[in-house]
């Protein structure tokens, strides 16, 4: 809703903290959670690193209005909600966010756009179940990123509340925060550790290739060579079968044997090699 935005700004912004470049962070040099690329766009320059450092909160708010609110509708989402979706987005991209959340609903095209069919999706659910099940997705999504190992924790602390390794007490969180918004309960800044505990953004572009993948892929790349070798091999030497099938004749039987088995091989090969290699094609696409 759109009384909620500044609220929801205040709180984003704590969680963000102010200038960071991490070197595992793929947004590279960031400020108030506006990363440098951000922020090119945004100019319609490209930025420096003296830009993000000089970058307001101001000017990182407008930049979260424009970029971030608008395109989740944020003004048409129901109070809690909202901030779910948005700290989602600011995080990994209003079209994760987005997605993510039509996950959660039937009947509904996963496209990462929220328009007329998703938002009476939203209003047919309850909300606090939503909310918590849009966060908890969330952390199953950062989860599959290769810097899971390296922002997890932030990640966690961030969304859920929890320090996984006990060091800070247990705060609201987003799931916390925004369940308190939607049962209009106070809303408390809790003090900012995001200098002490290192986070990033979670994009889609850093999605890991777990060792599963990777040994499918391997498999997938050897069955595909002995398909080439197959297809070679009777293009090489075809004609020369051709070419003595009629000194072959009385042992025909045998040859037509031999000749559906190598079929069979070839037809085997290339099944596997397309079922292993979807992999390949779900990879790339992650990568678009």
């Amino acid at each position: 809703m759109r009384v909620n935005l500044n609220a929801i700004l205040k709180l984003s912004t704590r969680n963000e903290g102010g200038y960071s470049n991490h070197p595992r962070d793929p947004g590279g040099p960031t400020n108030h959670g506006i990363t440098i690329g951000t922020l090119g766009a945004y100019m319609k320059r490209k930025a420096t690193i003296a830009d993000v450092k000089s970058l307001t909160l101001d000017a990182a708010n407008l930049i979260y209005e424009t970029n971030y609110w608008k395109p989740i509708m944020g003004d048409e989402l129901p109070t809690g909600l909202d901030y779910a979706v948005f700290d989602f987005g600011i995080n990994s991209g209003p079209s994760r966010a987005i997605k993510e959340l039509q996950k959660l609903l039937p009947g509904v095209a996963v496209d990462g756009l929220m328009g007329a069919k998703t938002l009476k999706a939203i209003s047919e659910q309850d909300t606090a179940t939503l909310i918590k099940a849009l966060c908890h997705a969330r952390i199953a999504f950062c989860k599959k990123l290769g810097t899971w190992k390296d922002f997890g924790r932030g990640w966690t602390i961030r969304v859920l509340g929890t320090d996984p390794l006990g060091q800070y007490k247990r705060k609201p969180g987003v799931i916390g925060d925004s369940l308190n918004m939607f049962n209009k309960r106070k809303i408390v800044l809790q003090p900012d550790i995001s200098t002490e505990v290192p986070a990033a953004k979670a994009r889609d572009g850093d999605i890991k290739v777990t060792a599963t993948t990777q040994n499918k892929l391997q498999i997938g790349g050897i069955v595909s060579a002995i398909v080439s070798a197959l297809v070679q091999f009777a293009t090489d030497y075809l004609p020369t079968f051709t070419e003595l099938a009629g000194n072959l004749e009385p042992y025909k039987d045998n040859v037509k044997v031999i000749g559906t088995i190598f079929v069979a091989i070839t037809v085997v090969c290339v099944v596997l090699a397309l079922v292993l290699n979807l992999d390949r094609l779900r990879q790339s696409g992650t990568h678009a």
